[in-house]
């Protein structure tokens, strides 16, 4: 496996984290947690630590000069369009 195969494989796999989570999130609720969990983590905790290691995998897929240069001109108009939808 070359290293831009394992990037993809860890960015699809984090997206799926996220995917799931926002399902349990949504399912059961920001405040509820797994009931076998002694510590209680709740959903809301989980999406956090989950979008941060999708944050930590797309910047590693970004410095292995795996995807076209994005220019916060071009970023900032993009992120403002989607928050508008």
């Amino acid at each position: 496996m070359t290293r831009e195969q394992y990037l993809l494989q860890c960015l699809q796999e984090e997206c799926a984290e996220v995917q799931l989570i926002c399902s349990k999130y949504n399912r059961f609720g920001p405040e509820s947690h797994h009931p076998d969990d002694p510590k209680k983590v709740t959903n809301r905790k989980l999406l956090a630590l989950e979008i941060i290691d999708l944050m930590a995998v797309i910047q590693a897929v970004g410095m292995n000069q795996m995807l076209e240069e994005m220019h916060p001109k071009d970023i900032e108009p993009a992120i403002k369009a989607k928050m508008d939808r």
